[in-house]
């Protein structure tokens, strides 16, 4: 089962993020209008994020927060 929550500015970002420990989620999907702005708030970064300058997965991995990207072709 999938919740969505519809997100539409940086702070409410940030507040999916901390519900992640809170909530006990696993991951979210990141709408690509946040692709670029969650980086700074994640605590690491896949390879694949890195080579794509953005993110479109996050992942609680025992309480860091890893972003992943998996779609699409990266950023020139």
């Amino acid at each position: 089962m999938f919740d969505f929550y519809r997100t539409t500015s940086i702070a409410e970002v940030e507040l999916r993020l901390s519900e992640m420990f809170v909530l006990q989620r696993r991951g979210y999907i990141v709408d690509t209008k946040f692709a670029e702005t969650i980086l700074p708030l994640l605590d690491v970064l896949d390879d694949s994020a890195i080579d794509a300058k953005r993110v479109d997965t996050v992942l609680n991995k025992g309480g860091m927060l890893v972003g992943y990207f998996f779609g699409g072709e990266p950023n020139e």
